[in-house]
């Protein structure tokens, strides 16, 4: 709560897979399935994202919100 008016937050994440995914695919020796599938979840398939509904949303003074992130789990991650 606040007792002025919201209308931006900055909210960061920090996915530790995204290291190690760029590293395996510059070292080359994964079989080219596996480069593919690896490069198009890194660019396609984010672990954190905003809801849509979040995208456009200010909270008045004296007011609660709450802020919904999707996190979308992959196998072996």
């Amino acid at each position: 709560m606040s007792k002025i008016e919201v209308d931006f937050i900055k909210v960061t994440f920090d996915d530790s897979t995204i290291g190690a995914a760029q590293a395996a695919l510059a070292e080359g020796e994964m079989s080219v399935f596996e480069a593919y599938e690896t490069e198009y979840d890194l660019i396609h398939r984010p672990v954190f994202t905003w809801s849509d509904s979040e995208k456009q949303q200010s909270v008045g003074a004296s007011r609660r919100a709450a802020v919904e992130v999707n996190c979308f789990g992959k196998i072996g991650w």
